[in-house]
């Protein structure tokens, strides 16, 4: 008898908990912040390898992974970021900030990578292009680094995903996130 005394103030909570979620965007965008069940889908297109571990987060649109017990170089397709200070190049404004933020999306993860059927296999420098995913929860950090709005969309190529990548950084830029905050 206890229990379904109790039961109806257990049923208002958990609406009321819907409806507030819901019009916060948190229980209708799982994506970006509260968790799922199930990983999302991996966008269709070519075969995923993997999943490698991260080895090294260099700056907000290359990452470096072990593969078949070497490191690699990983360029993520679509993804301009600044550039941090290096032997090559100097610091651009917000690099910094994007290495942080692929830091926290990749340090101490799995990812799967896939090509871009328009794309080659490498970069002129040798690295792997890729789409990148995260192995845990198959998170698309191409998409989400710019989404985030610490990376913009690579106009000089064309990929797959252009159109979408150019979608999201109109976001970003719209909603004044991470490198488009400050005017």
């Amino acid at each position: 008898m206890r229990m379904r005394r109790h039961r109806p103030h257990f049923i208002l909570f958990a609406i009321a908990l819907v409806i507030f979620g819901a019009c916060r965007g948190e229980i209708l965008s799982p994506r970006h912040g509260a968790e799922t069940s199930s990983p999302a889908p991996f966008p269709a297109g070519p075969a995923l390898e993997g999943p490698y571990p991260v080895d090294h987060v260099s700056d907000g649109d290359t990452i470096m992974i072990r593969k078949n017990g070497r490191i690699e170089r990983v360029r993520l397709i679509g993804v301009d970021a600044p550039e941090v200070q290096g032997p090559y190049r100097n610091a651009e404004k917000g690099g910094i900030e994007s290495r942080n933020v692929m830091k926290e999306l990749l340090d101490g993860k799995d990812v799967y990578l896939q090509g871009d059927p328009v794309q080659g296999a490498q970069d002129r420098y040798g690295r792997i292009l890729a789409y990148v995913f995260r192995a845990d929860d198959r998170l698309f950090v191409n998409e989400e680094i710019i989404l985030r709005g610490y990376a913009t969309a690579y106009r000089r190529f064309h990929f797959a995903h252009h159109d979408e990548f150019v979608r999201l950084e109109g976001t970003a830029q719209a909603a004044r996130r991470g490198l488009w905050s400050s005017p």
